[in-house]
């Protein structure tokens, strides 16, 4: 009996304690509010601030380079530009007073090589340190925003393996890139060097971006073309520039250097163009515009040659690339009110309706434009990044997963405009009901996404439907 009462009596202590005991147990309950709400906040403000981090994923396909051989400015010599392209999604980004930074390393090598493209001696070898800031979180999302270098190698003329590294100290993630470089002679008394592609020109102080890789901007709808002529003396020649593919069944590659391989007859010319040049002495830059509405997706060969006055071939240079589908933002925001039903993942119901009740056409493209200018993450300049890469998601969702609806209406398509490619994808015979089913896991982010198969006919749905409150403000 006595053990059953001091039991009883340690259960209440309250009864005991009086008035003093409930303010004892307030204080407790307040202190532990306080406690909670510090551990709360400071756990959502640590998964904030490592979201740049989740985001770091170093992919080589993402990682772009071009190496053009260009003349020295003040000599004959000739000068190896290498061009690079890292985005943003592919780098760690941390935090700072002023918004966002990250820092890679990169180590260049370039090699001899034997008759068979084998590597043999170490040349040259050199290393850099790049350090991005970005003001916004919004900027360390996009695919199409990256970061640009454009180092110069002084090297001898000849063929070389060039090796590329890349790494984040911050997540000792590495990637590694090679390619098979010709370094050409430009000494002679008429040169032209590499043809260089350009992403953006600027027509008020001539300034321009080259592109790193060979394949051409998505948004595009012509291609810029750039290179420079090198001449002892004031010369007239023909400059014949063209875009040609390898007849079916010829075979013939399109990456490396092509100088003299094949005969006219393998190609198919798609574009031709000839214009005459009075070249003055010393060295002088063109610029030329290639069309691109009428090419299908694809690799194809840019050309050029420079012919005298009797038709001889004096001077040549080539270049690869490869067309991708995506025909560019452009065309796709032509057909208006389709643009504006695709933007149902990211705009509200009253932005959408604001659009929509515009009085005439012309002030509903108004309005849309105005929807995607609040929203440019590189606001003035010529590109809105993030609405090129929205509807460049859109297309391809379009393209890989139309069917009975519109790819982007799917659960699929919904999930790769709202956030871009996965990192990798699961393929799986079937679940514990039969089913087939796919695994999209997005390691940049944190997230994976389940897509079943349930009717059989590749119609995959998301398991779990996304929330309502994915916006962008």
């Amino acid at each position: 009996m006595v053990n059953r009462r001091e039991t009883g009596r340690r259960r209440h202590p309250a009864r005991s304690t009086g008035l003093r005991g409930s303010r004892l147990r307030v204080s407790r309950l307040l202190a532990g509010w306080l406690l909670a709400g510090w551990l709360l906040a400071g756990w959502l403000l640590a998964g904030w601030l490592l979201v740049p981090a989740a985001a770091a994923q170093l992919r080589a396909d993402a990682f772009r380079m071009t190496a053009l051989s260009l003349r020295a400015e003040a000599s004959t010599e000739t000068r190896l530009h290498l061009y690079t392209r890292l985005p943003y999604t592919s780098l760690r980004f941390l935090t700072t007073a002023d918004g966002f930074a990250a820092r890679y390393e990169m180590l260049v090598e370039a090699y001899s090589v034997d008759d068979r493209n084998r590597r043999r001696d170490l040349v040259q070898r050199q290393s850099w340190t790049h350090t991005v800031r970005v003001a916004n979180f919004a900027a360390t999302q996009l695919d199409h925003l990256a970061h640009r270098t454009a180092h110069t190698l002084a090297l001898p003329p000849g063929r070389y393996l060039l090796e590329c590294q890349v790494e984040d100290p911050a997540t000792n993630q590495t990637i590694r890139q090679e390619m098979i470089v010709d370094v050409r002679d430009l000494s002679g008394p008429l040169a032209v060097s590499d043809l260089m592609v350009l992403e953006d020109v600027n027509p008020q102080d001539g300034s321009f971006q080259p592109m790193a890789g060979h394949h051409v901007g998505a948004e595009q709808l012509h291609l810029t073309l750039r290179y420079e002529l090198y001449t002892d003396r004031t010369r007239a020649v023909r400059a014949v520039l063209d875009v040609v593919r390898p007849r079916r069944g010829g075979g013939l590659p399109l990456v490396g250097s092509l100088f003299g391989l094949g005969r006219d007859d393998e190609w198919v010319v798609d574009y031709a163009n000839t214009q005459a040049l009075t070249l003055p002495p010393g060295r002088s830059a063109q610029i030329a515009t290639i069309p691109l509405e009428n090419l299908d997706e694809g690799s194809y060969l840019i050309r050029l040659r420079l012919e005298d006055e009797r038709g001889t071939v004096v001077a040549r240079a080539e270049r690869p690339i490869v067309v991708e589908q995506w025909q560019g933002l452009h065309t796709h925001i032509l057909d208006l009110a389709s643009a504006i039903d695709q933007l149902k993942y990211i705009a509200k119901e009253s932005d959408l309706a604001y659009i929509r009740s515009a009085p005439t056409e012309e002030e509903r493209r108004r309005r849309f434009e105005a929807f995607w200018q609040r929203r440019d993450p590189t606001p003035g300049t010529s590109r809105n990044e993030q609405m090129m890469e929205y509807y460049y998601r859109v297309d391809y969702a379009n393209r890989r997963y139309g069917g009975r609806a519109a790819g982007w209406q799917t659960d699929r398509g919904q999930v790769l405009v709202l956030f871009g490619q996965p990192d990798y994808v699961e393929q799986f015979d079937r679940d514990a009901d039969g089913h087939p089913y796919q695994v999209w896991h997005y390691h940049r982010i944190g997230r994976r996404f389940i897509f079943i198969d349930r009717t059989g006919q590749g119609d995959y749905q998301l398991r779990t439907p996304l929330d309502d409150r994915i916006r962008i403000r």
